[in-house]
């Protein structure tokens, strides 16, 4: 009995095993000569924006510097600059790529789809392989030959056997490409996905805090509004605007001053189709003021924009510098904005006021008016403002030894006596200059002309009493013109005159931003160092 049991077991065992032999003969029979491919063996990273391209003398990317007038009193300076990867993202050329769907194709060397796996990307790190969706295939089985790979993100469509890229999803659409000959067991298929989409911000630097500033890019009808490609990935098409599309800006707010007094702000990215003009683009304010000028409605473009055609893949920052407009004295003895003579390589030493004077960008320290105390200085002096604030010959009294009460002295020349005045005539703007006269400690009205052209003071209200005054004054334009310019910033600085109170105090002055603004006219101890020193200079 137990004989015939052992020997039907032996039987069935027999029979499983010579089926098992006849599927795996069967199997390899069907997948003889092929190579498999499972979804682990795809990987997907994704190209950082900023790769280096060949640069022609026709594809230039230094950066471009270009000057504007928003014709509201406000300057711009324009620079133009591609932005690099970093070091390190220079040594991984790539960067995590989001969990999103992505289907991948398959075609042979006829153009024949002849696979294709759905699915997302999983994982940590800049590597990640894809995971099929369910119920969808989990491998390929491919002859060994050359095939070309496609794998694209559910941002890019596939109409009629076309990938398309439309400008509202350029942003986000990714394309991988590659061709590989397949052969062996098992294989490794990598996805560089790349962006379909040249991306442009802006950097925002101003003298003045930065509140509810927007602004759109306007492009023109011949711009792309929609890319196609052929379903495997060649042969890029471009569809222009119907009309035009506009990139909406928003410059986050800054209202905390760096410690060279400006403000950045910088927007974050738009995205741009390849082959957007980047030199006709228009960048039109929507709202926002700086330096009390509205920015709604001014425009400027960028004709220097370092590529004709934008590209995919590629990043751009434009650095806007934004000055409020006055007129500056430069070294070489000529006027002008800023800008206008910042692009003439003219370096500005003074901040015209009125009658052909300006006043130097930076003070010199503290020092005593002079040694004399108490002595009489000037031939004129007085107690009574009204007596001062009309004078406008500093430089007489700094130069003529007849304003000198001696009739003899020159102030200008003694260093030990007067040094305030000697320090005035003596200064040094920090570049060689030509065609200049000669500086001087300037009188209250010279100084008062000043405030007025610099900060708007109205200096009419000064109606015969020292102290303070503040009708009109605007000590946040008055400090921009000279930080702008690379001056000290004058806001909280009293300095001498060159008028004398009486035998004990000579006039000085100052302003303040405190409580509002304000400008405070006064006497001081001649011998005390209490006050800077403020050249002032005539120029033809």
């Amino acid at each position: 009995m137990r004989k015939n049991i052992y020997k039907t077991l032996l039987f069935i065992i027999g029979i499983v095993l010579f089926t098992a032999c006849a599927n795996e003969d069967e199997l390899s029979s069907e997948q003889k000569g092929k190579v498999i491919l499972d979804a682990t063996q795809f990987t997907l990273t994704e190209e950082t924006y900023g790769k280096e391209l060949a640069i022609t003398r026709a594809d230039d990317f230094n950066p471009k510097t270009e000057t504007y007038s928003l014709g509201n009193g406000v300057e711009a300076e324009v620079t133009l600059e591609r932005e690099k990867r970093s070091n390190q993202q220079l040594i991984t050329r790539a960067q995590e790529i989001d969990n999103q769907h992505y289907t991948i194709k398959v075609y042979d060397n006829s153009g024949s789809l002849v696979g294709t796996l759905k699915g997302t990307v999983a994982g940590v790190g800049a590597t990640k392989a894809f995971t099929p969706d369910a119920g969808t295939p989990k491998q390929l089985v491919l002859s060994p030959n050359t095939y070309t790979f496609v794998c694209f993100n559910d941002k890019v469509e596939l109409n009629n056997n076309k990938l398309i890229v439309t400008d509202s999803n350029a942003g986000q659409a990714l394309i991988g490409r590659t061709q590989v000959a397949v052969s062996g067991n098992k294989y490794q298929v990598h996805f560089d996905m790349k962006h379909q989409a040249a991306r442009v911000r802006f950097e925002m630097t101003t003298y003045w805090d930065i509140v509810g500033i927007t602004a759109n890019i306007q492009q023109t009808a011949s711009d792309p509004a929609v890319l196609t490609y052929n379903a495997d990935a060649t042969n890029p098409q471009y569809v222009s605007n119907t009309s035009s599309i506009n990139k909406h800006y928003t410059f986050p707010n800054k209202t905390v001053e760096a410690s060279d007094y400006t403000y950045t702000s910088v927007s974050d990215y738009q995205y741009y189709l390849p082959s957007s003009k980047g030199n006709s683009f228009k960048l039109i304010f929507q709202s926002g003021n700086l330096y009390e000028k509205s920015l709604a409605n001014k425009l400027m473009t960028f004709d220097k924009f370092p590529r004709t055609e934008l590209a995919a893949n590629e990043s751009y920052i434009v650095k806007i510098k934004l000055y409020y407009t006055y007129q500056y004295l430069f070294q070489d003895g000529t006027t002008g904005t800023l800008l206008q003579g910042k692009m003439a390589g003219k370096t500005p030493i003074g901040a015209c006021t009125a009658g052909n004077r300006a006043m130097a960008l930076k003070s010199i320290g503290v020092y005593n008016w002079s040694n004399t105390r108490p002595q009489w200085d000037n031939r004129s002096h007085s107690e009574n403002i009204n007596d001062h604030k009309q004078v406008l010959w500093g430089w007489e009294l700094t130069y003529n030894a007849n304003q000198s009460y001696d009739n003899s002295t020159v102030k200008a020349n003694e260093q030990n006596r007067y040094p305030a005045f000697y320090l005035a005539a003596h200064y040094n703007p920090g570049v060689p200059t030509t065609n200049l006269g000669h500086w001087y400690l300037p009188s209250l009205g010279e100084v008062l002309d000043a405030y007025h052209a610099i900060g708007h003071f109205d200096k009419s209200s000064i109606t015969g009493s020292w102290g303070d005054y503040n009708k009109d004054w605007n000590w946040k334009i008055y400090r921009v013109v000279f930080v702008q310019a690379g001056g000290a910033q004058s806001v909280g600085e009293w300095f001498w005159t060159s008028e004398e109170y009486n035998a004990e105090d000579a006039v000085n002055c100052g302003c303040s931003k405190d409580n509002g603004g304000y400008i405070r006219i006064s006497s001081y101890h001649k011998n005390e160092a209490n006050n800077f020193v403020r050249p002032f200079i005539k120029y033809n």
